[in-house]
């Protein structure tokens, strides 16, 4: 075994990949303009719990006068990917340029926008949720 290999488990690229993004808790604001949805995979981000997410929105989320295209996502709990066959409950972050270097490690609990729910489909999260 080479002694510099990365140990970390290896989460499957979701690049590509349409998940479920539902709105969860934490800023009302938020709840008022997001509209539950598929969403694009767009890039993937390591780290150390999830894997980091950057994802396109079919229909954008209008906030503080500007409208998202792209939000940033990892999962809020130990053991629990997003992308995975159940569903999981994550933190959302805005990005406004998702051409600017994306450094997950650099985003702090203020720049938290809401938490949510994300799934493989739809129904996955309404069979969880009823």
């Amino acid at each position: 075994m080479n002694m510099f290999q990365d140990n970390r488990d290896v989460h499957p690229s979701l690049v590509g990949e349409k998940i479920w993004l539902a709105y969860g808790d934490h800023n009302c604001r938020f709840d008022e303009s997001f509209t539950a949805q598929y969403c694009t995979v767009i890039n993937q981000y390591p780290g150390d719990n999830d894997d980091w997410y950057l994802i396109r929105l079919e229909i954008p989320v209008e906030y503080d006068g500007s409208a998202f295209y792209h939000l940033l996502i990892t999962s809020r709990h130990v053991g629990c990917r997003t992308g995975a066959p159940a569903p999981t409950s994550v933190y959302i972050f805005l990005i406004s340029d998702p051409d600017k270097p994306i450094v997950p490690k650099e985003f702090r609990r203020q720049d938290l926008v809401a938490w949510g729910e994300s799934a493989r489909t739809k129904e996955d999260l309404e069979r969880l949720f009823g």
